[in-house]
């Protein structure tokens, strides 16, 4: 294991410390102790790089707060590596390709071992976010926390005056 203790702790993927003159910007988001994490970080940063086609399409229509929380894609939980991750809902999403129809006791396992942990999974195949994405996303919002009230078109909170 390559010995990281000499690297910034930003380059150990955490955020800017005051020592270092900066100040930090947005609070971590710590699931993994960080001895895990620099064991699952080449893997994590690998399957990022190398999404299935599912993962990518799911990606997509997740980044951004596009559904209002942020999500994070291959994100370290524990000793495991999950699909997304929303801290806000502590809502673990995997989406599950042809492999987990072998591998469904260890699938429950770590399910099991997660939800323990206060964690919420849930698992969307393939083949519903390539052929009806909608739907899964659906199933993904009914998770979340309600959205925030949208502004006002007026940009105080009232309602919009005729000139």
């Amino acid at each position: 294991m390559a010995d990281f203790s000499s690297l910034s702790r930003r380059a150990q993927g955490g955020q800017r410390v005051a020592h270092e003159g900066l100040m930090r910007r947005k609070p971590n988001i710590l699931t993994a102790a960080p001895g895990s994490w620099n064991k699952l970080k080449p893997a994590a940063l690998a399957m990022r790089h190398n999404p299935t086609e599912a993962e990518d399409r799911l990606w997509q229509r997740l980044r951004r707060k596009s559904l209002g929380v942020r999500f994070r894609r291959q994100h370290a939980i524990g000793r495991f590596i999950v699909d997304f991750y929303c801290s806000a809902a502590k809502l673990v999403v995997e989406v599950d390709g042809p492999i987990h129809s072998d591998q469904t006791g260890r699938d429950r396992a770590r399910d099991v071992e997660l939800q323990s942990q206060g964690y919420r999974v849930l698992r969307v195949s393939n083949d519903d976010v390539l052929n009806s994405i909608d739907d899964a996303i659906a199933r993904i919002e009914s998770f979340l926390p309600p959205h925030p009230p949208a502004p006002s078109p007026g940009g105080r909170g009232g309602a919009m005056r005729d000139s």
